[in-house]
């Protein structure tokens, strides 16, 4: 799919689209003011035992709304691998969790989760205010997180997953090996948080790890605060 706008749409889940046990490719692809009344203008559910990959790129995301995921939300099968990539997700609104994104697995595991060159800006959640992502690897590339906004937990982006174990960390991206991203884990690499902003006092700061035994960080890497069970490697 390449160059179409959804607008305006609302539904219960992906007001603007929603796949359903479906690999696709989206390319330049713009969702603007979408409501859902659950999750995203875009939805992708896959079941477990489903293999199909989904790849966006140099697509734009803004003043999208829902409960649980604002602008995207995502429930892979065990084996698909979802990128995303060159994109903006901008002024997107979830009354829970994940004002851009919330991506969580659907089956006890799955792929790994790519986001590369991606800016996440003013958006704002009950938690995670631009990314939510539990129970899969995570990998951040490149990728800057600017004046979200979280009411309770995490302006930026909360990671929450039972714990893992790896046994090296690699310099790059691209020196992730599958053996690495077979595992339930954080690997960053050139993120930038900046002028994020919890509303409650008590809130937790922009990036927050919560029980996780393998977080990875490459610099440069700016404003990344661990909490609970969490270990950095730092270059």
């Amino acid at each position: 799919m390449e160059d179409v706008i959804f607008s305006g749409n609302n539904a219960e889940v992906g007001a603007g689209l929603y796949l359903y046990n479906s690999p696709a490719f989206l390319n330049h692809v713009q969702f603007v003011a979408n409501a859902a009344t659950t999750s995203g203008a875009l939805g992708i559910v896959q079941t477990a035992d489903f293999e199909g990959n989904v790849t966006v790129h140099t697509s734009h995301f803004s003043s999208n709304s829902g409960s649980i995921g604002g602008a995207w939300f995502s429930s892979p099968g065990e084996l698909s691998v979802l990128a995303l990539s060159n994109s903006v997700f901008d002024s997107n609104t979830a009354t829970a969790t994940g004002g851009g994104v919330m991506h969580t697995c659907s089956a006890t595991s799955c792929a790994y989760f790519n986001v590369s060159r991606v800016l996440f800006t003013r958006n704002q959640a009950n938690s995670a205010g631009a990314l939510y992502v539990s129970s899969c690897p995570l990998v951040l590339d490149a990728t800057e997180f600017v004046k979200n906004v979280g009411h309770s937990v995490a302006s930026a982006m909360v990671f929450e997953a039972a714990d893992a174990t790896v046994a090296a960390a690699p310099k790059t991206a691209s020196s992730l090996d599958a053996a690495m991203l077979s595992v339930v884990g954080v690997y960053m690499f050139n993120t930038l948080a900046s002028q994020n902003k919890p509303l409650a006092a008590t809130a937790a700061p922009a990036l927050y790890v919560l029980c996780v035994d393998y977080f990875v960080i490459r610099a440069p890497v700016c404003v990344c605060v661990c909490v609970c069970v969490c270990v950095c490697v730092c270059a």
